[in-house]
């Protein structure tokens, strides 16, 4: 897998801005989330021709929200994203800045198992290391895994896992890899911190049957990334009618001779 290196951090935001401008349109909304009063993610969203009315900051410390100018909303990002009702979702900055931990581990589920939009992007951001989350698959102070490929990797075994699979084919994983079309960049932060992020496109319901998963992919499939294509509506094959039987009319009754003289 191709990963893009990245300067600092000042880089990073314009690489995860850029990545989600193809779904960018005035009838949707993009999340993210805010840390500091100098909201620097607007900033450079609305450089790149964000409009400022569909960005939303989003903190779980209220404190935090006064000091940012334009919308807001209050809560953990899956929380938030879980409620979110009325315009699209165009896409989501989840910049992290820990590991595989609880916030990030909610968000995999959710991705896993709910429907957060049909042609939205995700920007995950992760610090590598530092973690302790076995049952993730991640281990404390592991700096060789870039967490983004854990991310996508753990959100593919999550998604196809059904209670009667003992495990889920490497295969099938890659093929809902492919439909994910995941991108990697990573950067250091200070002298020994590495953040690694990864991007994609769930523009198809994770919830789909297990036949897609299987590699008969849909129209819808096929344009995950195309754009506004909407997938043509399902043919459903009805049963030739049958040739009508012929009536044959019935004999008219010949009249019963009277009986008795003329």
């Amino acid at each position: 897998m191709t990963v893009l290196r990245l300067g600092d951090k000042r880089e990073w935001r314009q690489w995860a801005w850029s990545v989600m401008r193809p779904t960018r349109s005035p009838n949707r909304d993009f999340l993210y989330l805010v840390d500091t009063a100098e909201d620097p993610d607007r900033a450079c969203a609305v450089s790149l021709g964000y409009s400022p009315d569909h960005l939303v900051a989003v903190n779980l410390e209220p404190t935090v929200l006064t000091l940012v100018q334009g919308r807001t909303a209050h809560g953990e990002l899956v929380d938030v994203v879980r409620k979110w009702r009325g315009t699209t979702l165009g896409g989501v900055n989840a910049d992290f800045c820990g590991g595989l931990n609880g916030f990030s581990k909610k968000l995999l589920l959710h991705l896993a198992t709910g429907t957060p939009g049909r042609g939205s992007w995700w920007v995950i951001n992760m610090q590598r290391g530092r973690e302790v989350a076995p049952h993730l698959g991640a281990v404390q102070e592991d700096t060789g895994t870039h967490r983004g490929m854990m991310f996508v990797h753990l959100l593919a075994l999550r998604a196809l896992l059904v209670p009667t699979m003992p495990y889920v084919p490497e295969a099938m994983v890659g093929r809902y890899l492919d439909r994910l079309r995941p991108q990697y960049a990573e950067y250091r932060s200070g002298v020994s911190l590495m953040m690694d992020s990864v991007a994609f496109r769930l523009a198809v319901p994770s919830h789909r049957s297990r036949e897609t998963h299987c590699g008969r992919a849909s129209q819808e499939d096929r344009e995950n990334h195309s754009g506004e294509s909407e997938p043509s509506p399902m043919r459903i094959p009805t049963r030739k009618s049958e040739p009508s039987k012929r009536r044959i009319p019935r004999p008219k009754s010949e009249p019963t001779p009277r009986h008795g003289g003329e």
